[in-house]
């Protein structure tokens, strides 16, 4: 049978909306992991909006979202509480629950098998494309419900454990946050009873440049030549996530040649100076490099920041707990593709607190960084033990207990 036998598959509205910043989650491509949805930034739009993409169907609890394309292939399962509407280059897939369990469907859509044929199918030179009827038409195998069942729970475990470690997660980082603005926001540090105020302002914290203590080292240029076959990692703008913070699940091999200021290391921080999109998300902001064994270059649209007298850990609080990233943003310039320059980044003022003060704020955090980093790591080896059972359990070479 084919996926159309078993299930109604919904285009989305070939329309943009704009990002409105409260109210129903608009599922764009790069909310759409494998499996789940991936709700943290994502964009939010009206009821009117919600309503009036979804005329031709409703995304419901049980249904999967497709993405065609950036990146093709991905699928992700709707779950109770998930009132969304679908963005550009999305699919809806309702399937026929009497006859599959819309669990093992979404994993089966994820199976290498699958992903061979459909992504076989891609079109397109740079970006990769599923046409509709193409997955329409893909070959579904489905053993009984009850199998079915098995295989989803199992599989599912490892993503609840996933988006449980990722709540955790979200709740250290808001403790970070919440910490650096009480202390270099709202000023109320350690000692601030007694401080001296002028104007609003501490008169023991001073206003500098940010190219007077801290320097911006630029990532390597590369061509397609060199990201083929290497023993290093290059990192890029898509490995920081939307209003700051290091993204993990982007890498790709790296055979040029580099500088060795263009390397990084654990604890590093990174900052994107170039953003594809109108959005301002991401150029500006900062990620601290995490812990990992291989050996990771940044490119040319990514800066290294160090600094003699502020660790990186509050370099990383500075630019995206307080507005100073988003003043940044502003600043970029470009019709499509948003630019830093770093006469632009060293130019821009920011008060500074004294190091005492910088280096309890460290003491703080630094536990707080170390666990996101743990839980990171638990992450990405429960995504590695799913994906070595995913094609296992769906080609039946791993025979499921009944």
């Amino acid at each position: 049978m084919e996926l159309k036998d078993i299930a109604v598959i919904y285009d989305c509205p070939h329309s943009t909306a704009p990002d409105e910043g409260v109210g129903y989650a608009l599922i764009r491509t790069p909310n759409i992991g494998k499996g789940r949805l991936l709700l943290d930034n994502v964009h939010r739009v009206s009821k009117e909006v919600y309503d009036n993409r979804n005329r031709r169907a409703i995304p419901q609890e049980g249904d999967i979202i497709f993405a065609r394309e950036a990146p093709a292939g991905n699928a992700a399962l709707i779950t109770r509480g998930q009132k969304v509407c679908l963005g550009q280059r999305t699919v809806l897939i309702k399937p026929n629950h009497s006859v599959c369990d819309s669990g093992f469907l979404v994993y089966y859509l994820l199976a290498p098998e699958q992903q061979t044929k459909l992504l076989g199918f891609s079109h397109g030179a740079t970006v990769q494309h599923v046409n509709i009827s193409e997955l329409s038409k893909l070959s579904i195998s489905l053993p009984s419900l009850y199998v079915q069942h098995r295989i989803a729970s199992i599989l599912s475990a490892y993503d609840n454990l996933i988006e449980n470690n990722n709540k955790r997660i979200r709740l250290l980082e808001q403790m970070a946050e919440n910490l650096y603005k009480e202390w270099f926001v709202r000023f109320r540090f350690p000692g601030h009873e007694k401080a001296e105020f002028e104007n609003g302002l501490p008169k023991s914290w001073s206003i500098k440049k940010l190219g007077e203590f801290i320097k911006f080292e630029r990532g390597v240029g590369y061509g397609s030549k060199d990201i083929i076959d290497g023993e290093n990692v290059l990192l890029s703008m898509n490995n920081i996530r939307p209003y700051g913070g290091f993204k993990r699940d982007y890498s790709r091999l790296y055979s040029g040649k580099f500088k060795e200021f263009q390397k990084v290391n654990e604890g590093d921080l990174i900052m994107s100076i170039t953003d594809m999109t109108q959005d301002r998300r991401i150029i500006g902001y900062t990620g601290i490099v995490p812990p990992g064994k291989d050996n990771r270059i940044i490119c040319t649209h990514l800066v290294k920041l160090s600094s003699e007298i502020s660790h990186t850990y509050f370099l990383n609080g500075l630019f995206n707990y307080s507005n100073l990233s988003r003043i940044i943003a502003e600043r970029a310039t470009g019709a499509n593709v948003l630019g830093l320059t770093a006469d632009i980044l060293k130019g821009v003022k920011t008060l500074l607190p004294p190091t005492e003060l910088q280096s309890m704020y460290v003491t703080k955090v630094t536990p707080i960084i170390e666990e996101c980093f743990s839980l990171q790591d638990a992450n990405d080896n429960l995504a590695r033990q799913r994906d070595l059972l995913l094609p296992r359990l769906m080609s039946g070479k791993l025979e499921v207990k009944l």
